[in-house]
């Protein structure tokens, strides 16, 4: 499920600073999928046409973290 407010004020973040030409996928707040659940991930991945190793990925909970490092994600940012 998503919260429309939420994610108009993270477009918004993004915007700025400067980042929201440089995201292709958010991925938050689906009940679908329960962290660390990979299918996040790999949905944002097919999203964009990329691959694990030519991604960033953003997490705000150790759970995050957790998922990241399942797929062996290289490039990691913790927000906690």
């Amino acid at each position: 499920m998503r919260d429309c407010d939420q994610e108009a004020g993270i477009f918004r973040l993004l915007e700025q600073i400067g980042l929201y030409s440089r995201v292709c996928s958010i991925v938050y707040g689906d009940r679908r999928w329960k962290k660390p659940d990979l299918e996040p991930i790999f949905h944002a991945l097919a999203q964009c046409g990329s691959r694990v190793e030519n991604s960033l990925y953003v997490g705000d909970a150790s759970r995050d973290i957790e998922a990241g490092r399942n797929v062996n994600m290289n490039d990691f940012i913790g927000i906690i």
